[in-house]
């Protein structure tokens, strides 16, 4: 029996760490590693929780830009579409007025009117001016 407990004793013994021949070095170094970890964890999340209020002070840029992109862009297009109505209401006034009069030139002069009108488009000025807004090297002062 004794040489089994003696087998189980010496088994047990086998597994457990030696107790180092200097124990306070141990603890001394031990300390210093849990210092060390604790140091770099802080830094480390130091550094993301920065990381994160970079990423999401960028994000909120972008998003105040693009909100005051598309407020110009609906502004910008509310007036020239309000606008190009007027003036298709006056072109083709002026067209039915040569039509009923029989005046030529006046019929020419309205229809010239009406597809120059057609062809510049509010869009490609909506286009033209989103460019001008997001080019960085471009500093003329734009007017709406």
């Amino acid at each position: 029996m004794k040489s089994t407990l003696q087998q189980i004793k010496t088994s047990v013994m086998a597994k457990l760490p030696a107790i180092p021949s200097a124990p306070i070095t141990a603890v001394t170094t031990s300390s210093q590693n849990l210092i060390t970890a604790w140091k770099e964890y802080a830094t480390t999340r130091e550094l993301e929780v920065t990381k994160r209020t970079h990423i999401s002070a960028h994000r909120d840029v972008a998003l105040a830009r693009i909100q005051a992109q598309a407020e110009t862009l609906r502004e910008l297009i509310s007036s020239s579409f309000a606008e190009r109505a007027i003036k298709f209401d006056k072109y083709f006034a002026l067209l039915e007025s040569g039509l009923a009069s029989g005046n030529d030139q006046q019929i020419n002069a309205a229809l010239t009117l009406i597809v120059d009108q057609t062809k510049n488009s509010p869009m490609a000025q909506a286009t033209q001016l989103l460019n001008k807004i997001n080019d960085p090297n471009d500093d003329d002062v734009i007017e709406i």
